[in-house]
């Protein structure tokens, strides 16, 4: 799993997708079956669907994952 975090400097990774599944696809070498989630600028987490490292749409997490996500935010600052 690959953790984003929206900063909220320019271009939203909601709005950015593609781009950002391009530039991340590169620096990992391969987003491969990994999942990509982003925490938006709302603090809310969401996964970008990827398929062969392109952008293929976005899924909800549900309300039990979101709490995982941000305990282990909390635990990895």
């Amino acid at each position: 799993m690959l953790i984003l975090l929206d900063l909220d400097r320019g271009a939203t990774i909601t709005n950015s997708a593609e781009q950002v599944v391009r530039l991340v696809d590169g620096l990992v070498d391969g987003i491969g079956k990994r999942r990509l989630i982003y925490r938006d600028t709302a603090g809310r987490y969401d996964e970008i669907l990827v398929d062969s490292g392109v952008f293929r749409g976005f899924k909800a997490c549900s309300i039990s994952q979101q709490d995982f996500l941000r305990g282990l935010l909390l635990k990895s600052l």
